[in-house]
């Protein structure tokens, strides 16, 4: 399910994943750098033919063309959010945009149950543990699982979504053949985000994309 529609600009959105990204320690100026990955996203989202259940990772339907302006909602800037942790642990761009197109539809189920009891941010977690982890495997040696043969491309499994202490518990069970995970907390970067997307000025730009 979509969460509800008030939509930011393409600037709100800039800043506000900056300011999550960095904490405000860098400033409220968006580096260029950051602002050209997020780019790249969505130029790979905008061309599509990834074949997944939604046809866009970052927008409900197809973007405008280019010189047009752009909004996009909280769940557009979750998974965008979700798509920088994913680079900054070393996912391609193509890879990020495949793996949010599919799971579109269960991070707008996460990001509503996320709002209904938002952690409290930085609070400790024995006044009770309200952050949701998404654990993905992604598997560059094809060959040592499945049928045993090898592909020219990773193979990227089911992610498992885990509450508060189930995530460390799942933690704590692995090893042997078990051992390699990719972890993302995403509740308290939804809650973190959506404060810095209601603090952030609208910038127009020239452009949008």
């Amino acid at each position: 399910m979509e969460e509800a529609k008030q939509t930011h600009s393409r600037g709100e959105l800039e800043i506000a994943l900056w300011q999550t990204f960095t904490q405000g320690d860098r400033g409220p100026k968006v580096d260029r750098t950051f602002k050209g990955r997020i780019q790249k996203l969505l130029d790979l989202d905008r061309a599509g033919g990834f074949g997944a259940p939604s046809e866009f990772a970052f927008h409900a339907a197809a973007p405008p063309g280019r010189g047009q302006e752009v909004h996009f909602t909280l769940l557009d800037a979750f998974c965008l959010a979700i798509g920088l942790d994913l680079l900054d642990v070393g996912f391609k761009q193509s890879e990020v945009v495949f793996l949010l197109c599919h799971l579109r539809k269960d991070l707008a189920d996460k990001l509503l149950a996320i709002r209904s009891d938002p952690p409290v941010l930085r609070a400790p977690l024995d006044q009770g543990d309200k952050r949701c982890f998404m654990v993905l495997r992604k598997v560059e040696m094809t060959e040592t699982i499945g049928a045993g043969r090898a592909t020219s491309q990773p193979m990227l499994l089911e992610p498992l979504f885990l509450n508060g202490p189930s995530g460390s518990d799942f933690l704590a069970d692995m090893g042997y053949n078990n051992r390699t995970r990719i972890v993302l907390e995403i509740a308290e970067l939804a809650t973190l985000l959506e404060q810095e997307l209601v603090k952030a000025p609208n910038i127009r730009r020239g452009r949008s994309a």
